[in-house]
């Protein structure tokens, strides 16, 4: 499991061409935010599932919002470690400082890092200490629908029996899923995106061949 901490935009060039023999992940921390509406430089341009989180909607001064995606981070590539060729982008701004925009900005960085999936959310807090968190997840690249033909056959007592032939075709229509006032706790939403990473992978198969 390779893990990236780095300070930045400009070092997004490091493993941005490295081959994934397993997952990856790298953590950004954002200098200026209107650096995320121009063309980036691709990471881990060899990944064959991407996800890209961006940090968590907070009220000011706040900063758990940092604190849950720097968490949903590490937790999701600690569930992906098996997975080969699966990695996680995380943008952060730096500290005091917020990103805008969450949807449409990291909708446009998925879009511009080729990630196939994009995370946000909203973190939410009450007078008494208690942290909710609304989750988003954005499918940028649709997996495969299921399609495949079938064949059946029923028999039937002192009767011929009867063949049935056909195709399932179900294509993937829904492209973004709402987690919404889940008590902080972000094992759903972990355990959502690992197996989604491993259904756009086409099975979840174990060790090496994943």
């Amino acid at each position: 499991m390779n893990t990236h901490r780095l300070r930045g935009l400009t070092a997004f060039a490091f493993a941005a061409s490295a081959w994934l023999p397993c997952s990856a992940g790298m953590i950004v921390e954002v200098q200026d935010p209107r650096q995320l509406a121009q063309q980036q430089q691709v990471i881990f341009a060899q990944a064959e599932v991407k996800v890209v989180a961006f940090e968590f909607e907070s009220a000011t001064g706040d900063e758990r919002g940092k604190q849950m995606a720097k968490a949903l981070h590490d937790a999701f590539l600690a569930k992906i470690q098996d997975v080969q060729g699966g990695a996680i982008v995380t943008y952060v701004a730096k500290p005091g400082e917020k990103l805008e925009n969450y949807r449409v900005t990291a909708e446009q960085a998925a879009r511009q890092q080729k990630a196939q999936i994009a995370v946000w959310g909203r973190v939410l807090g009450d007078a008494k200490g208690t942290v909710r968190t609304n989750m988003r997840v954005t499918l940028i690249e649709r997996p495969p629908g299921i399609s495949a033909e079938y064949a059946s056959t029923a028999q039937r007592e002192s009767r011929a029996p009867v063949s049935t032939r056909g195709v399932i075709d179900a294509p993937v229509t829904q492209t973004r899923i709402n987690f919404t006032t889940v008590a902080g706790d972000i094992s759903p939403l972990v355990n959502f995106l690992s197996g989604l990473v491993r259904y756009y992978k086409g099975s979840a198969r174990d060790g090496a061949v994943a």
